[in-house]
C-alpha cells in the first residue's frame, strides 16, 4: 500500500452497464467521471472494455490486502439506473449497498490513495498555562479513547507551556498522528494530524482537563478516494 497516484492512475471511474455483470472492467477509452459524484450516470453509456491487462481504478474501500476478491457492488440498491463500484471487501453490514458477485478472474496487484490526513488545530496559541497532570483526551479513526497527559517533567516551565512541548506529549502519547507547533496568524499553534491520509482518517477531540490549549470537541475527517491496480486475464 502506498499513499499518492501512480504517473498512470485513471482516477474518477465508476462503472455501469451490462459489461460490468459480465465481468470485464474498463479500460483506458472508458469515460471518465467525477468519482465524488454517482448521480451524473446516465443510461447507455458506452465504455470499452479490457479482457487482458493492468488498469487502475476507483474502489469504494482501501485495498490493502491484495488476497481479497474483485467483486460488483451496487451503491444505489433499487434506484435506475443502478450506480455500480468496484470494490475489494464483501460488506455484510451494510445496508446501503449490494454485492452482486465477485470477477474472475481478476486479482488486485496494489493500491494507492490520492487524499489529505484528518487535522485538528488547537484554538489557542502558545504559551500554554497548564498544570500537572492534565489530559486531551481524543479517538483517532475512530478507535478507542486514547489521552495525552501533561506533565511538569514534559516541560521547561508547564506555566508557560509552548506548542512544540505539548506536540511532544501528544507525539509520545499518541500513536497514528503526528502532532507539531503550526505557525499562523503570527503564532504558534499545536496542530494535530493523522498518519492516515483517506476520507476514513478521523480526529475526534472528546475532551480532557487541559482546557487552556483551546481544542474544540469535535470531529475532523480526511478526504480523498481510493484506487486499486487490476491486473486481467480474461
Amino acid at each position: 500500500m502506498h499513499n499518492g497516484a501512480s504517473d498512470g492512475l485513471q482516477k474518477s471511474r465508476l462503472f455501469v452497464g451490462t459489461d460490468v455483470f459480465q465481468g470485464v472492467v474498463p479500460s483506458d477509452g472508458s469515460i471518465e467521471r467525477n468519482s465524488d459524484s454517482f448521480g451524473d450516470f446516465v443510461d447507455g453509456d458506452a465504455m470499452q472494455i479490457l479482457k487482458r491487462g493492468r488498469v487502475w481504478v476507483v474502489t469504494d474501500d482501501e485495498v490493502d490486502d491484495l488476497s481479497k476478491s474483485v467483486f460488483i457492488r451496487n451503491a444505489n440498491p433499487g434506484g435506475s439506473p443502478p450506480l455500480l463500484s468496484l470494490g475489494s471487501f464483501r460488506a455484510t453490514t451494510a445496508t446501503d449497498y449490494i454485492d452482486l458477485g465477485a470477477i474472475e478472474p481478476v486479482a488486485w496487484l496494489g493500491g494507492a490513495t490520492d487524499g489529505s490526513p484528518a487535522e485538528s488545530i488547537s484554538g489557542n496559541a502558545e504559551t500554554y498555562d497548564l498544570a500537572d497532570g492534565e489530559t486531551l483526551l481524543m479517538k483517532i479513526d475512530g478507535g478507542s479513547e486514547d489521552t495525552a497527559t501533561f506533565n511538569t517533567a514534559d516541560f521547561v516551565d508547564i506555566d508557560a507551556a509552548t506548542a512544540a512541548e505539548v506536540a511532544a506529549v501528544i507525539n509520545t502519547d499518541i500513536t497514528g498522528v503526528v502532532a507539531d507547533a503550526y505557525y499562523q496568524n503570527g503564532a504558534y499553534y499545536v496542530r494535530i494530524r493523522t498518519d492516515r491520509t483517506d476520507r476514513n482518517a478521523s480526529i475526534e477531540i472528546t475532551g480532557g482537563t487541559a482546557t487552556n490549549l483551546g481544542f474544540v470537541v469535535e470531529t475532523n475527517t480526511g478526504s480523498g478516494n481510493y484506487y486499486g491496480l487490476l491486473e486481467i486475464n480474461k
